[in-house]
C-alpha cells in the first residue's frame, strides 16, 4: 500500500492486482469500520468507480482488472498537492487499522 503521483493525481494505490470479490470485501468494510457512505457507484465492464466523501473531500474507490484498487480525489487538480496527499496518508492509516 502506497501513495504514488502518476502525473496527472496522486493515489493510494492499496492493491496492484485484484479481484472484483475483493474490492467488494474491501468497500463493505470501508463502510462498516471507516463510516464510509458511496454517493455513487459506476460500475463498467472492467472498472468501478464509487465516490465517498471524506473530511469534505471527495474521493473515489476504484477497481480496474488492469491496475488493481485504488483511492483518489475526485477530479484531476494537482493545485493543493500537498492536502492531497495528507487525506490520503490519513485513509492509508486507517485502512491499515481495518485490513
Amino acid at each position: 500500500m502506497q501513495i504514488i503521483n502518476n502525473k496527472t493525481r496522486n493515489e493510494l494505490k492499496l492493491y496492484n492486482e485484484a479481484t472484483f470479490e475483493l474490492f467488494y470485501l474491501l468497500a463493505a468494510k470501508l463502510e462498516s469500520k471507516m463510516l464510509i457512505n458511496f454517493d455513487s457507484k459506476i460500475d463498467d465492464f472492467d472498472e468501478l468507480f464509487w465516490t465517498f466523501k471524506y473530511k469534505n473531500q471527495q474521493m473515489i474507490l476504484n477497481y480496474s482488472t488492469f491496475d488493481g484498487i485504488s483511492i483518489y480525489k475526485r477530479g484531476n487538480n494537482l493545485n493543493n498537492e500537498q492536502d492531497e496527499i495528507y487525506i490520503l496518508q490519513e485513509i492509508k492509516n486507517e485502512i491499515q487499522k481495518i485490513i
